[in-house]
């Protein structure tokens, strides 16, 4: 298929204390495409190399801190996802521009649904498509953190046997990198 390849991807194991067998699988947790990081905080208006501290209302971090803007966007926080309706409905509040809030607001509702899916998951649009799309949004840092759900790991099932490589887990995965209609290309998180 266009815009896909497939990679075989070893991991080194060797020292770790631990057993698998064909069909377990591995989680990775990867970091986000750092263009993408930049271009966010760039959106934004924050310093990548600015360090920060992030509290939710009840004290409790979200993430390690401190750390940088760049190492919170790169690592912690997932960029790619398509966005949930009350993501859409929070970056209404935020728009400045009444026919754009209109259309975030329409997006949002539960008569939307099906126009938000199309858009943000059928369309494959992250929050950057999305502010791009939608440039009276002002947002800052503090409001994304709050705003974006904290990245997961991806699993892959493990394509070695332990019998062959114990000191190595072999993955095979699709590298996703899809020319979109409108010239934006969207790439996957870890693949």
């Amino acid at each position: 298929e266009a815009g896909r390849s497939c990679r075989h991807v070893e991991l080194d194991i060797a020292g770790v204390d631990s057993d698998y067998i064909t069909g377990d699988h591995v989680a990775i947790l990867s970091d986000n495409n750092p263009e993408l990081v930049a271009s966010l905080a760039r959106r934004v208006g924050a310093d990548l190399d600015e360090w920060v501290v992030a509290r939710d209302e009840a004290g409790a971090a979200p993430f390690p801190c401190p750390c940088t803007v760049r190492h919170a966007l790169t690592r912690y926080l997932d960029l790619n996802g398509a966005l949930k309706r009350r993501q859409v409905a929070a970056l209404a509040e935020a728009a400045g521009d009444g026919a754009e809030r209109e259309r975030l607001e329409r997006l949002a509702s539960k008569e939307g649904k099906d126009e938000l899916h199309e858009y943000a998951v059928d369309g494959r649009r992250n929050i950057l498509d999305v502010m791009r799309d939608f440039p009276s949004v002002d947002l800052k840092l503090s409001q994304l953190v709050e705003l974006l759900p904290r990245a997961q790991p991806r699993y892959y099932s493990i394509s070695s046997s332990n019998l062959t490589h114990p000191s190595s887990v072999h993955v095979t995965a699709v590298v996703v990198r899809d020319e979109m209609p409108d010239g934006r290309v969207f790439g996957g998180v870890c693949t």
